[in-house]
């Protein structure tokens, strides 16, 4: 049972990083003119793909890439996690940046409000 429970509390994180991916791109858009979403589809796809970078390939490649990110005091996570947004962000269909630094101030901005929402979600 306890194989079980641990899965369903997985899946209500991934479910529950989505939401918050959600809600903090539909905030990111609202407040920057040069960051749009189409459609309620591209929303949930951005949000379901950055919930997977976040959770599964985030870690992976700060782990690959730890040598780096030593070398560099921590500023190549940054740059890895801004160049993971903007490769997502460019992949899906009905999501348009207006610019190289439109995209920084989205993912500035999104990467602030998820982490606010996070902590408020977790009391």
């Amino acid at each position: 049972m306890q194989g079980k429970a641990a899965v369903e509390y997985h899946i209500r994180g991934l479910v529950l990083r989505v939401l918050l991916n959600g809600l903090s791109l539909l905030l990111v858009e609202r407040l920057l003119e040069g960051f749009e979403i189409g459609d309620w589809g591209a929303l949930l796809v951005l949000s379901f793909l950055l919930g997977f970078a976040n959770a599964f390939v985030i870690p992976l490649l700060k782990l690959l890439t730890f040598p780096i990110t030593v070398i560099t005091l921590g500023l190549w996570s940054l740059i890895l996690n801004f160049l993971l947004f903007l490769f997502l962000v460019n992949l899906v269909e009905g999501v348009d940046v207006h610019g190289v630094w439109w995209a920084v101030a989205a993912w500035m901005l999104y990467s602030v409000v998820v982490t606010l929402l996070g902590f408020a979600v977790r009391g």
